[in-house]
């Protein structure tokens, strides 16, 4: 990933953090999204003192117009994107019967809408650049397997599976995988 730009939603704990700190190890200049820089600062200290050049942005990834502005932020300091890494998510388990919509909403806006929005902001830059691409999207083993009290989770992860293989198929012209 040597000189490649490679952003990753949700970086400022976990597994983002740990995805964020492995692309830096491998060569990438890295943008680390989190809901506010300051919470995604570790990780890019971290990402500096081993030797690594990163950013941290922050980012409501289920909101249309930060993620266009975040991406014109990264574009504009790093480059263009090469590799998105959609990791940001939630789980707030509730049984149906007493599940919520603002619980349902959340996990279909951050778990789910934040995948389309991210990948198609990252994608118009690796169009526009010509370089290919890699989006990657994690996903959960509950996208295909139900546990109780998981409904808004499990129906958020089924539906980036699914929309994995779709951009999957729509953008292979673009070189993007």
């Amino acid at each position: 990933l040597a000189a490649k730009v490679a952003v990753v939603t949700g970086a400022s704990r976990g597994i983002g953090k740990g995805i964020a700190k492995a692309m830096a190890v491998a060569g990438a200049r890295v943008a680390c999204l989190a809901t506010r820089a300051e919470n995604a600062e570790p990780t890019v200290a971290s990402i500096i003192a081993d030797g690594g050049e990163a950013i941290a942005i922050g980012c409501r990834v289920e909101d249309g117009a930060a993620v266009t502005a975040a991406f014109a932020e990264i574009k504009q300091r790093l480059g263009p994107v090469d590799v998105l890494v959609n990791n940001a998510g939630i789980s707030r388990p509730q049984p149906l019967l007493k599940m919520t919509e603002e619980n349902w909403d959340a996990h279909m806006d951050i778990n789910a809408k934040s995948v389309f929005l991210c990948s198609q902001a990252a994608i118009r830059q690796m169009q526009a650049a010509g370089n290919g691409g890699c989006v990657i999207n994690i996903g959960s083993i509950v996208g295909q397997n139900a546990i109780p009290q998981t409904l808004g989770y499990c129906a958020s992860k089924a539906t980036v599976d699914h929309m994995t293989r779709v951009m999957a198929i729509e953008c292979a012209k673009y070189g993007v995988r």
